[in-house]
């Protein structure tokens, strides 16, 4: 078993020209690569890949090339050695066998290492003089790394008073005018559109031209300012967290560009706890990427629970289970914390506040977290399978908390943000519909996406809603992938509850494209656990029980007494006719209650109304017929 600490592996890049392309003749194109972890969708750039390169494209070679390695550095020197030529690499580090790739000189090409000393190795080539260059070795991308995205543009981006980047407008682009923080978009030129699939995964890529409208391609420069693209948004801008001007995002443009560069790295198939994750760190050179707030000397001294700050992200290996326990956990600049081919990672007793642009949260096949807090600020969040007790998740900003699979047992705890606080639920209609259960969300409204079975049956079942002035609505639908579509689900609601003024929650429609039709509805049910007695509070066995209402339910009390009926007690129907707008709720209905049993009397309950789930005791008179009229002030927990 094993916590590797280490700071993300920046892999090495080369640029060169290709015959064919468009690319301007003449124009100096310059690159700065960006590291990329997660999806590309949910990516996250943890710091640059690259200095600045610059490429200028001649007659007939107006294609531009990039190549990716994991080692690499500069030769300074070639001499003959029999067949072979021998290299000049300092502190190269390579074996015999290893394939390298040179690059730059008069010698390009891939080889087989023959012989090494530890500054020079060995290849079979022609020699035909001396020279310098590149090497290059383990091409592709580097370990627990994702995508790599590039940023262009026709001027330097580097900040000539720092020698460092611009992180948001290059300033040397006449164009921009005024502060590097100004403007909605920031940086519009990449080799992709920001959230799109068209991060580069493999060995290399090559730009043929620069893009005249957005198509997702990997061969052409883009440029969202000249071709107008509206994918070119500030949320999923690969460097905003670093940008200081806007309260969302919670990194300002001082905090280093590579201190979130921290990698941890959970790896074995034995269990890894607390302990094993603070002697890793303790022993790893790293200092500047982590600090204890609370460490005397070691785990076994603290001042309270261990509370750690990590600049950067941990990772999960598979087959591997990860117990934290009593863990304050801050993550600042990173992917967070990212278990998605865990075998199993459980939190018990912590606290985890996540502070990234593009933070990622995955558990799957199996994550576990019990009396845990969770505060979220950055965009998304992601929980795949994640469950437990307990669990509290904030969110603040202007992103959500994603759920892939069925949720259960949170509390959900907006941050008052006037509106901005939601969590998704996304495409739970699968052949076997995901489901909601056991929730309590207070200032978060849900966002539910299909794309799946359009006429899912959906359960949602005991969920408090208490977002009365907080929220202008509980749950939207969108329908954004189901263009053509005839859609007929259904929300099986059971013992949903809601703070507003009617008791009712309220959904609004997203259609985004445009199903053939929508013809959904949600049901609102509520349970009624009944208790039946006799006049000496022995329970009854075998008394009939028969709920009679806009729907009929019934049940048979067993051996203690026990029985259980549901009344619907309201539902909610999507606008006809209308890209998007707010469901109709109809008026609570009422139901009719009545208990049986040979040789007792009857007992009935009228007008019955109620807005969330109860429990009820009820005495069944000996003879004769005993009718009540429903009262909520008095008939909220215990009948006779």
């Amino acid at each position: 078993m094993a916590v590797k600490v280490t700071i993300f592996p920046q892999p090495k890049v080369y640029f060169s020209l290709e015959a064919g392309g468009t690319l301007t003749v003449g124009q100096t194109y310059y690159f700065i690569g960006f590291f990329q972890k997660g999806s590309a969708y949910y990516g996250s750039s943890v710091g640059d890949i690259s200095e600045e390169y610059s490429i200028t494209p001649t007659a007939g070679y107006q294609k531009i090339k990039a190549e990716w390695w994991q080692d690499g550095g500069d030769y300074t020197g070639v001499v003959q050695n029999g067949s072979d030529i021998t290299i000049t690499a300092t502190a190269h580090g390579r074996s015999v066998g290893d394939t390298v790739y040179l690059r730059g000189g008069a010698y390009d090409g891939t080889y087989t290492i023959t012989a090494i000393t530890t500054d020079t190795f060995d290849i079979t080539a022609t020699y035909s003089s001396d020279d310098t260059g590149k090497w290059f070795a383990d091409i592709g991308k580097p370990a627990y790394s994702s995508q790599i995205v590039f940023k262009w543009d026709k001027y330097s981006m580097i900040n000539s008073g720092t020698g460092k980047p611009y992180q948001w407008l290059n300033m040397n682009d006449p164009a921009n005018t005024g502060s590097e923080w100004d403007g909605t978009y920031g940086h519009r030129k990449w080799t992709c559109g920001y959230y799109e699939d068209s991060r580069l995964t493999g060995t290399s890529n090559v730009w043929e031209q620069e893009a005249t409208a957005y198509n997702s391609s990997n061969y052409e420069l883009y440029d969202g300012a000249a071709i107008g693209s509206t994918r070119y948004i500030e949320l999923f801008h690969p460097t905003i967290s670093f940008r200081d001007n806007d309260a969302y995002y919670k990194i300002d443009s001082h905090f280093p560009r590579d201190r979130g560069t921290l990698c941890i790295i959970f790896e074995g198939t034995d269990t890894l706890t607390t302990n094993d994750l603070i002697d890793a760190l303790l022993a790893s050179p790293y200092t500047d990427h982590y600090y204890w707030s609370n460490k005397s000397n070691g785990y076994d001294e603290w001042i309270g629970n261990p509370s750690l700050t990590i600049f950067g992200s941990m990772y999960s290996t598979y087959n591997l289970n990860t117990e934290l326990t009593d863990l304050f956990l801050t993550m600042v600049g990173g992917q967070a914390f990212f278990v998605h081919y865990s075998k199993r990672a459980t939190m018990r007793r912590c606290v985890l506040n996540i502070v990234t642009a593009r933070a990622s949260f995955w558990g799957n096949p199996e994550m576990n977290a019990y009396d845990t807090t969770i505060n979220h600020i950055g965009n998304a969040f992601i929980l795949d399978n994640l469950s437990g007790s307990g669990i509290a998740p904030k969110g603040t900003g202007s992103g959500s908390m994603t759920f892939y699979e069925s949720v259960d047992g949170f509390n959900m705890i907006g941050g008052n943000q006037g509106g901005l606080n939601f969590f998704q639920f996304r495409y739970p209609d699968k052949s076997t519909p995901n489901s909601m259960s056991n929730m309590f969300i207070k200032d978060f409204y849900i966002s539910v996406t299909y794309n799946g079975y359009p006429d899912s049956i959906i359960p949602f079942t005991n969920v408090a809603f208490e977002n009365d002035g907080l929220q202008n609505y509980d749950m939207i639908i969108k329908y954004i992938y189901q263009d053509d579509k005839v859609c007929e689900y259904v929300l099986n609601c059971t013992d949903v509850s809601s703070n507003r003024s009617n008791g009712q929650i309220i959904i609004r429609g997203n259609y985004m494209l445009e199903p053939a039709s929508i013809n959904d509805i949600a049901y609102f049910r509520y349970g009624i656990n009944l208790t039946v007695l006799n006049s000496d509070g022995t329970p009854i066995d075998g008394a009939d029980v028969t709920l009679v209402g806009e729907e009929a339910d019934s049940d048979i009390t067993d051996a203690d007494g026990k029985a259980s009926v549901v009344q619907l007690g309201y539902t909610s129907e999507n606008p006809q006719g209308v890209n998007s707008g707010y469901w109709i709720n109809s008026d609570w209905y009422k139901a009719n209650l009545t208990i049986t049993k040979a040789g007792y009397g009857t007992y009935k309950l009228e007008d019955i109304e109620i807005h969330e789930g109860k429990d009820w005791t009820i005495v069944l008179p000996a003879s004769g017929t005993e009718t009540k009229i429903y009262d909520s002030t008095i008939y909220n927990s215990t009948i006779y």
